[in-house]
């Protein structure tokens, strides 16, 4: 049933044009948006009758933080997808009231799905200097300072490397043998001349500046020192990772290698394999690659390898 709440692409755009939301952070949405419509029903905005046929079976998993800007994970979601891509969005298909415990169990949900991809807000970068997420920290020194740092304090609640329910619902996808992407990126107007990225109607998904950040995430990933409100869920939930093949390590290991997937295609803007990875290959299909052949056609072959890879 709540796999069967996935909201299109396209309607999800619709959405956040016709609320003004691309700047709110999620759970500014959850609180003026979502909860309101549902507070006579005590339901799942998605099973609103009015809104009903917006939803369908979810092709792909959504995992973000609610502290984060609205306005990428949207367009995280759209990059390089089909517009009849239908994605899972806790926000539209999880009860937002009490007694809805029930909802919260996502792992069947997953494993209906063809992949994850996490969204990664551009907001957590800073502006630059020694304790900005901008700045490349080389040594574990740096790291260390950087987690030390107020800077920390005032963005870990928007990276996902940090939070413990992304670290479960990444270990969720370990164990089912789902492939995550990771998309970095911020919604900006189509007319603002420092945008890049993929259009999609009057915003754009500005994917640059975000190499820094995902090289020290890439060195920052601890799943034991993930972060939660509650310690009884932490311990439940990391006990629950640890008993499956691999445990915390190979958790630990896949996030990283998908942060360095991340950092291929936003070097090489190979979206067509992110596409293709989340069940749609018709546009890595038509890419025409050949390695035996030499200049630009042999580069883009490589750049392909390489986000695969």
């Amino acid at each position: 049933r709540l796999h069967g709440l996935g909201i299109r692409v396209d309607h999800l755009l619709d959405f956040t044009r016709a609320h003004d939301c691309w700047t709110w952070p999620t759970k500014h949405v959850v609180r003026d948006i979502i909860k309101p419509a549902t507070r006579d029903t005590r339901g799942r905005y998605a099973e609103l009758p009015e809104l009903r046929d917006l939803f369908g079976p979810a092709h792909v998993f959504m995992s973000h933080c609610w502290a984060a800007t609205w306005g990428d994970l949207v367009l995280a979601a759209n990059h390089g997808a089909r517009p009849d891509r239908y994605v899972w969005i806790d926000v539209f298909a999880v009860r937002q009231w009490a007694g809805n415990d029930a909802d919260l169990d996502f792992r069947p949900v997953l494993q209906r799905c063809r992949a994850m991809i996490v969204s990664v807000s551009a907001d957590v970068a800073g502006h630059g200097g020694h304790d900005s997420l901008a700045t490349f920290k080389a040594t574990p020194a740096e790291q260390r300072a950087f987690r030390d740092s107020a800077a920390y304090d005032a963005v870990k609640s928007k990276i996902f490397v940090f939070r413990l329910w992304f670290v479960v619902e990444f270990a969720a996808a370990v164990s089912s043998g789902k492939p995550v992407v990771i998309k970095w990126g911020r919604a900006r107007d189509a007319d603002d001349a420092t945008a890049t990225g993929g259009a999609a109607n009057n915003k754009v998904y500005d994917t640059s500046g975000g190499r820094n950040v995902l090289m020290n995430l890439t060195y920052m990933v601890d799943v034991e020192a993930s972060e939660c409100y509650k310690a009884e869920d932490k311990a439940r939930e990391l006990d629950i990772i640890r008993k499956e093949p691999g445990g915390v390590a190979r958790v630990q290991a896949v996030v990283e290698g998908a942060l360095e997937g991340a950092l291929a295609t936003l070097d090489t803007n190979v979206v067509e394999v992110d596409a293709a990875v989340c069940g749609e290959p018709a546009a890595l299909a038509a890419l025409e690659i050949n390695l035996r052949s030499t200049g630009k056609e042999r580069q883009r072959a490589l750049d392909v390898l390489a986000a695969a890879a």
